[in-house]
């Protein structure tokens, strides 16, 4: 069964106020004997501390526990539910009383976090219904590279663990790699042997709270708001919580390629075309005008701070050469003295890189992924960010140059003022260009029907996304050019 089909709620020890979790969907039912366990409908189990002031009341609750292992081998939330004020004592007495959830860690007195203890209703019910415990392992499950032999490099116990709770009815998986964007998070594709098919899947794991956020972003703001074809949707009940880790789980995007791997090769500007006139349609269509400063919207300070060391390694190396700029720090001072004015905002993927966009065959759709940070932006962001990303991508360079004059011209002065002689003169690089051309069209036209003059925000967006890049390996002339475009805003 489903997680999202799960929807009873045992009660251990005593009685819950309905009204929290009847608000989500859940059904409270009294817990009266381990057999309750076996229903397939049971989501999570509260076992009501009551007053743990008294030493025997904490010998009685870790009791209570002993016989509810079966609970988390069942993918069953536990809360223990403690009085205001006793949580440390009740989480100390769920340690004793539930040991090790071998299922997940052999190490003794682990309490991972299928287990927790809260004491206020709302936080407990919001809790039940967010959780996504998930199946027990399928420790018989072969997992096996993308040849179907066995892996040379073993994956880490946890995420091993994880990989055969996530596709523990399948009766093989067989991992490949797909690590190649900017995120610390492992990516693997995974091909499932069963049901008479081989099913593919995309597979993230990170931090549980980093990965928790994305699943939370997709299923508040994305799941019923992106089109079908537009996103690859998130797998929740197969998305398991361990220890420190949890894996997101989303179909794989088969029969397609990622834009960085087309772009080099084809003309994308019908791909572009899609992005904005039909995926992200539903965010950007009626944006909401606000009065905004720009510099938190594009980068918000803790994106500055993890910024400076690199711009300022940068920062010394043009002065090496005679560079008399202003220094990092001096350049956001200048971008922050940009006064606020009137700004159209609408929902942003937040990320819309190269990596996070497929091309479908006969680049007639596109599919975007990973939503993690997707959040309410300036109407520029997410054109920006693909903007610069085309232009100044490591490795799209390295494939194929695109001449410093010709970005010169492209990244200086007005931004809408391309000339064609640049065009000309970059037609190595014109699929690159082209789509280029094709994001400012989109984000002139889109500003025209708010109606709003975008070229300035835009501007102060792309210099945001060259600060990006400049304080990577190959920096120096963003720098210079993040510069002169905040002069000109």
């Amino acid at each position: 069964m489903k997680a999202d089909a799960r929807t009873i709620v045992l009660v251990e020890g005593g009685l819950a106020p309905p009204a929290a979790f009847i608000a989500r969907q859940l059904h409270l039912k009294t817990y009266r004997a381990p057999s309750d366990l076996a229903d397939e409908g049971v989501r999570a189990l509260l076992v009501l501390a009551q007053d743990l002031s008294r030493p025997d009341r904490l010998r009685q609750l870790v009791k209570r526990l002993l016989p509810l292992a079966q609970a988390a081998q069942r993918g069953i939330f536990i809360v223990v539910v403690a009085l205001p004020g006793q949580e440390a004592a009740a989480l100390g007495a769920a340690k004793s009383g539930t040991g090790v959830l071998a299922q997940w860690d052999k190490k003794p007195g682990v309490v991972l976090s299928q287990l927790t203890v809260l004491s206020d209703w709302e936080k407990i019910a919001e809790a039940c219904a967010r959780c996504r415990c998930g199946p027990s392992a399928n420790l018989s499950l072969p997992v096996l590279d993308r040849n179907g032999d066995e892996l040379e490099v073993p994956l880490d116990p946890e995420v091993d663990l994880l990989m055969r709770r996530a596709f523990h009815d399948f009766s093989a998986i067989r991992i490949s790699s797909e690590n190649g964007g900017k995120s610390r998070a492992s990516v693997w594709k995974i091909e499932t042997e069963g049901y008479g098919l081989l099913t593919p899947f995309i597979v993230k794991c990170g931090p549980a709270a980093q990965i928790e956020e994305q699943i939370n972003t997709y299923r508040d703001v994305v799941a019923d708001r992106v089109p079908f074809r537009g996103c690859a949707p998130l797998c929740l009940d197969r998305c398991v919580l361990g220890a420190t880790l949890q894996l997101s789980v989303s179909r794989f995007v088969e029969h397609a390629d990622r834009l960085d791997a087309v772009v080099t090769q084809r003309d994308v500007r019908p791909v572009i075309e899609v992005i904005y006139n039909r995926v992200l349609r539903r965010w950007r269509e009626e944006p909401e005008v606000k009065m905004l400063s720009l510099l938190p919207e594009f980068l918000p300070r803790p994106r500055q701070t993890a910024y400076e060391p690199g711009l300022f390694r940068t920062y010394r190396r043009l002065g090496r050469v005679g560079f008399r700029g202003p220094s990092p720090k001096a350049f956001f001072n200048r971008l922050g003295s940009i006064p606020p004015g009137l700004h159209a905002v609408c929902r942003a993927h937040d990320d819309l890189n190269l990596r996070n966009v497929f091309v479908c065959e006969g680049l007639s759709d596109a599919v975007l992924i990973d939503f993690t940070r997707a959040a309410r932006r300036p109407l520029s962001h997410d054109v920006a960010r693909l903007d610069v990303g085309l232009a100044f991508d490591d490795q799209l360079q390295d494939a194929q140059q695109i001449p410093d004059n010709v970005l010169e011209d492209f990244y200086s002065g007005d931004l809408f003022a391309v000339s064609i002689s640049h065009m000309l003169e970059g037609h190595s690089a014109r699929h690159r260009l082209e789509a280029i051309v094709t994001l400012r069209t989109t984000i002139l036209r889109e500003g025209r029907a708010v109606p709003l003059d975008v070229r300035r925000e835009y501007s102060i967006a792309v210099c945001a996304g060259l600060l990006y890049f400049a304080k990577g390996k190959s920096p120096s002339r963003l720098l210079k050019k993040s510069g002169a475009l905040a002069d000109e805003a």
